[in-house]
């Protein structure tokens, strides 16, 4: 390995030495966190301190883990691929795999339901417990019931106040749904967390196996841990207390999604007295002036780490941009990026879009679109979503884990087998869902037709013939064959989008190639089930128009951040509690400083919401920068482009209303 005191700072190599205890690095915007968690794990092997084999890396996204992957190889040759690198949801799948039987769940074919597919089953519950929709709103009932996964509360805990209405209804919901999903051998996202834990807290022998298989455990982007993803760790680690945590106060924004701040500054330290506290105060990526911009956001904040330097450049003026409507800020953001790109050759995938709410997006889409300037539109509809990917991977699911249910409905009659609702209906019964039992009685039932038992065996048949040939290919070897053996491929020929759609599937089979050995299968499904809006397929055709949540970790040459007026950024629902307004602060600093060259902060004096024109108040925020980095533009339209029919709105609310 070169010589890490060459290319490290002082801080740095502290962090990457220490082999004492337990260690947290706070780490600002651009300091190095991801070099100083590599290089760590670099020298716990180089200096034979544990074992590669003992080792987790554990990373906010898939992405943050091929990456780090990536960098190890360098470093690791000959051992990269023996290290433990991933989401804690998808280590808490490697986990339970093994597992989960203990749980009551069966190992071969254990599989994970993504959020819509898991709030599939809890409609049909409700439908089937003869809960009214008006009066039991689904997503209602669905937020309490993750809240309590991840509070570690079960069924049997749930109700606090026996003969309370809400709670007695919502927690027999919870007992059925759990029910279903053990059923169906398959596990919803929070599951991963809270059935791990009670996993380690239920049986000594296995939290001992773990915690000799955990020897060290590095974990980034510390901050935005739940309460849950906390404690499994604390479980694997307090014994031996060999955990680095790396994290950043200050870009602490995903509370909304269960993420508690107070885990990073107030369980930690109590568990774990005897820390190393060691802060990255030097940021490498941005000039002088964007850090000051976004020092300044910041300096409000009730909880953050102490404002950071940098060596870098000047820089240039921040550009502060005043646009009339939201029609002249998109217009304006797209002109400025080509601009940009055929004026200054700056690459436009080093160009970002940056704004609060999706719905912004589909605004700016529309004028990058109209002006022909290649862009890629984060996370408006994402790719796992799509109608033939959803169908492929339902096969997929089905030679993994034949009890799965929801994927057994979604495609026995895709393509068509004359097996419609009504049949179905009268296959299923009164049973909650239908399954492979219910098929395997239908093929001799007497009260159906004959061509209704006749495509029952035949799907039988080609369901059969995928789960035998899962053990004999690869991910992508056996997507193919699925596609053929499924008539899947001939339907799709007479889909008029179809060559999107192949090309969608090709997509997704260089996904399924990089996953090989013996539980590819699995652990493809699986990721893709737990996956992210950032960890999405990348397709990098242009300038990324994103909102800010999904840029979270990224850096730009050129960054625009858009919408900037007060009740859409901050957002309307956060100014009310000083909890909410800090993260919409955060985010704030977090979108500055994805910038590493370029900045322009860009507000509208008015937009169109529900077809009325509103006006917004500029940013708080804006308030904050200092005059003296601040250049004040005015949009200089190209008047033939205004002139050739360029008029796209937002056609709903949800750009100040998320």
């Amino acid at each position: 390995m070169t010589d890490i005191r060459r290319i490290l700072t002082p801080t740095q190599l502290e962090a990457v030495t220490y082999a004492r205890g337990p260690l947290l690095v706070i780490a600002g915007a651009g300091s190095g966190k991801t070099r100083v968690l590599t290089y760590r794990v670099a020298f716990l092997v180089k200096k034979e301190i544990t074992s590669p084999r003992t080792i987790a890396a554990v990373t906010f996204t898939r992405k943050a883990a091929r990456e780090m992957r990536g960098r190890l190889r360098s470093l690791l040759p000959d051992c990269a691929d023996d290290l433990m690198i991933g989401t804690i949801h998808s280590i808490c799948y490697w986990l339970l795999r093994s597992e989960a039987d203990k749980l009551g769940y069966k190992l071969n074919g254990l599989s994970v339901y993504d959020e819509l597919d898991a709030q599939r089953v809890l409609r049909d519950v409700l439908e089937r417990e003869g809960l009214d929709r008006r009066r039991w709103d689904p997503d209602f009932i669905w937020a309490h019931i993750q809240r309590a996964k991840d509070r570690l509360i079960g069924p049997d805990e749930f109700v606090r106040v026996p003969g309370n209405i809400v709670e007695d209804t919502i927690g027999r919901v919870y007992g059925v749904y759990q029910r279903r999903l053990r059923q169906a051998n398959t596990l919803d996202y929070a599951d991963l967390i809270q059935l791990a834990v009670k996993l380690l807290r239920q049986d000594p022998e296995i939290l001992e196996y773990y915690r000799h298989i955990f020897d060290y455990v590095l974990v980034d982007e510390f901050q935005d841990l739940s309460n849950a993803q906390y404690e499994l760790l604390r479980l694997l680690v307090e014994k031996h207390r060999h955990i680095t945590c790396v994290g950043s106060p200050t870009q602490a924004i995903y509370g909304w999604r269960g993420a508690d701040l107070k885990v990073m500054l107030r369980r930690f330290l109590k568990d774990f007295r005897d820390a190393r506290i060691l802060e990255l105060d030097q940021n490498f990526r941005s000039t002088r002036k964007i850090l000051a911009a976004a020092q300044a956001v910041a300096a409000s904040l009730t909880i953050r780490e102490k404002d950071l330097w940098t060596s870098n450049e000047e820089g240039l003026p921040i550009a502060l941009v005043c646009c009339m409507t939201d029609r002249d800020e998109a217009l304006f953001v797209a002109q400025e990026a080509r601009r940009l790109h055929l004026e200054e050759g700056i690459p436009y995938r080093e160009i970002a879009v940056l704004y609060r709410t999706r719905a912004q997006g589909r605004l700016m889409e529309q004028v990058f679109m109209h002006l022909g300037i290649a862009y890629t539109l984060v996370g408006e509809f994402r790719f796992f979503k799509r109608r033939e990917i959803q169908d492929v991977l339902a096969y997929l699911r089905l030679a993994h884990n034949a009890y799965d249910t929801v994927a057994l409905e979604r495609v026995i009659n895709k393509p068509p087998r004359r097996l419609g609702k009504a049949s179905l209906g009268r296959i299923k019964g009164d049973e909650p869902g239908l399954s492979m039992y219910s098929l395997s009685e239908a093929e001799y039932r007497e009260d159906l037709k004959s061509r209704v038992r006749q495509a029952v065996s035949d799907f039988l048949a080609v369901v059969s013939d995928l789960y035998t040939a899962r053990d004999n290919m690869g991910v992508p070897e056996l997507m193919d064959y699925a596609l053929e053996r499924t008539g899947y491929d001939a339907w799709l020929e007479k889909d008029p989008a179809a060559r999107t759609r192949r090309h969608n599937l090709a997509a997704l089979r260089a996904v399924a190639a990089r996953y090989e050995g013996e539980d590819a299968l699995s652990e493809f499904l699986a990721d893709i089930a737990t996956s992210k809006e950032s960890d999405e397929v990348e397709v990098e055709r242009g300038v990324m128009l994103s909102t800010i949540h999904q840029a979270k970790g990224l850096e730009f040459q050129v960054v625009f951040v858009a919408g900037l007026e007060d009740g859409l950024f901050p957002h309307a629902r956060s100014m009310k509690e000083q909890g909410t307004a800090e993260e919409e602060r955060r985010l704030c600093y977090v979108a500055i400083t994805r910038a590493r060259k370029r900045l322009y902060l860009v507000y509208a004096q008015s937009r169109q919401v529900w077809g009325d024109v509103r006006e917004y108040p500029p940013s708080r925020f804006l308030a904050d920068v200092p005059r003296e980095v601040v250049e004040r533009r005015t949009p200089n339209f190209n008047e033939r482009e205004e002139e050739d029919g360029l008029d796209v709105h937002t056609s709903s609310e949800e750009a100040a209303h998320g």
